[in-house]
């Protein structure tokens, strides 16, 4: 989320439209130069920040792809190899959800109830699995991280900006069954390796469009030179205006004098 600069209008160029760039047109302009183009090493560095930009957002849409295409190959667990433990089995069902907590607490519960009934399941816990006791469960053994652009503002239980590429993880690897803890644990790594340069490619585009924007603003001023040439010329008129007027005091008093006599 920048802040817009106000640009003061000129009134030494009341007919320059500026809101052409990078060619500004200043027919009755008071430099000694005029301002109608970007200087040549502007354009030329806008140029090169331009395609810089472009290669480095077509990264990104690459790493969102590389990452949703991974997250689509999931990690298949057998829940009887979580030993009947009510907590194992909810850290296995949470494990890489990408669902806002509210919909992933309800998923876990109707289809741990589901296999509980139907047997294929057993327990060592005899309490009833209640929406809340789920929901206790899912707080206590996992986190709902972030592996995309960063939100400050999002509700981490229930934002689901696509962007953000929310993943639930269960917080103690050890909850899961022994056989899939290396692959688990190794695609954990390279989400935030695509984490890492997703945050850094975004870094830099914003970072080329501040210094874009920099230097159009920096185009729409005066160079320091032409306004030394302005001040030198405006006082070289105003010295050559107080001669003139000095000039002409002598003449004014002689007739004043002349008709008082």
């Amino acid at each position: 989320m920048a802040t817009q600069t106000r640009i003061p209008s000129s009134s030494q160029d009341p007919n320059s439209n500026r809101d052409k760039i990078p060619k500004i047109s200043s027919p009755t302009s008071t430099t000694p130069q005029g301002r109608k183009k970007l200087p040549s090493s502007l354009q030329k560095l806008n140029n090169v920040e331009d395609k810089r930009v472009e290669t480095l957002e077509k990264e990104l849409d690459a790493l969102f792809r590389n990452y949703k295409k991974a997250m689509a190959e999931k990690v298949y667990v057998e829940l009887s190899q979580c030993g009947g433990s009510r907590n194992a089995v909810i850290a296995v069902l949470l494990e890489e959800s990408d669902l806002p907590l509210s919909k992933l607490v309800e998923e876990i519960h109707d289809r741990l109830n589901e296999k509980v009934g139907s047997g294929a399941i057993v327990l060592a816990e005899p309490e009833p699995v209640t929406y809340a006791t789920v929901k206790t469960i899912v707080l206590l053994e996992g986190h709902r991280v972030t592996y995309g652009l960063p939100n400050a503002d999002a509700n981490v239980s229930e934002d689901y900006t696509e962007s953000c590429l929310w993943c639930w993880e269960t917080k103690n690897l050890e909850l899961l069954p022994q056989s899939v803890r290396g692959q688990v644990g190794v695609r954990r790594m390279c989400r935030r390796r695509i984490h890492d340069r997703i945050i850094a490619v975004s870094e830099t585009i914003e970072a080329l469009k501040r210094v874009r924007k920099v230097s159009t603003n920096l185009s729409r001023t005066i160079p320091e030179a032409d306004i030394r040439s302005l001040v030198d010329s405006w006082r070289s008129n105003h010295a050559q205006g107080e001669g003139k007027a000095e000039m002409r005091k002598p003449g004014d008093i002689l007739p004043n004098f002349y008709v008082s006599l």
